[in-house]
């Protein structure tokens, strides 16, 4: 069982990946709202996912995660960069 998930969650990881290398060389507003949404969705289901396990130290490590993705989403708006629509 740990390989089927192994080749199920790497070609998951591999297919995201390329998803996201898409969005980079199209990076529009509405790119950036949708990656938004995506990172707060993963971020809350993840943490509640979390606490109801009693893993409430892995909602730090999320925090690890959503902040510097928060950080690099933005980081146009914060350098004066208008994006396209």
């Amino acid at each position: 069982m740990p390989r089927a998930l192994s080749a199920i969650f790497g070609g998951v990881m591999i297919g995201w990946g390329i998803t996201i290398l898409y969005i980079a060389d199209n990076y529009t507003r509405n790119a950036q709202r949708y990656l938004t949404i995506a990172l707060l969705a993963w971020f809350v289901t993840d943490s509640i996912g979390s606490l109801m396990n009693s893993l409430e130290y892995n909602i730090i490590l999320n925090l690890g995660f959503l902040i510097p993705g928060l950080i690099i989403l933005y980081w146009p708006n914060l350098r004066g960069q208008p994006l396209e629509d």
